[in-house]
This record gives C-alpha cells, structure tokens and sequence, in this order.
C-alpha cells in the first residue's frame, strides 16, 4: 500500500530539490521524502487503511524555499 505523490516544477522557478512533508492523522509534521529536480515524484509506503494524511511540497535551492505547494489531504480507505 502506498501513496504516490506527484507535482509540476513551477514554470520560471529554478528549484534544486523538492521536499515531501505529511501530517497523518493530526500528528507531527513529518519528512516523507528529498527528491533531486528534475524528478517530480515520490511514493509514501507508510500509509495504513483509515489514516487521514496531508502533503506539502517544497521546492529548494540549497536551503532557500523557492516554491511552496497548496496542502493536499489523502484519506486512506479503511481495510
């Protein structure tokens, strides 16, 4: 079971690396994954039935934030 998180690189945005950050089920803000531009995917296999999860992507150049993703929520079915 997994989650398979993709984005679109911002047009006129140099990015370097992108960050993959989730919230599951109200908890901590939790790294998921650094993944080298150009890639823009990523699978999150820490995933269980019922779990509510939330993603941000960050776009980066060194440790400056390019670019900033709308927060997207992923509700896990129950098994």
């Amino acid at each position: 079971m997994g989650v398979i998180c993709e984005w679109q690189t911002p047009v006129k945005v140099d990015i370097g690396r992108f960050t993959v950050h989730r919230t599951r089920n109200g908890g901590p803000r939790e790294l998921v994954a650094n993944v080298a531009a150009p890639r823009t995917q990523s699978v999150d296999r820490d995933v269980q039935p019922g779990d509510s999860v939330v993603y941000v992507v960050t776009g980066l150049v060194g440790d400056a934030v390019r670019a900033v993703s709308e927060r997207l929520t992923v509700r896990i079915p129950p098994g």
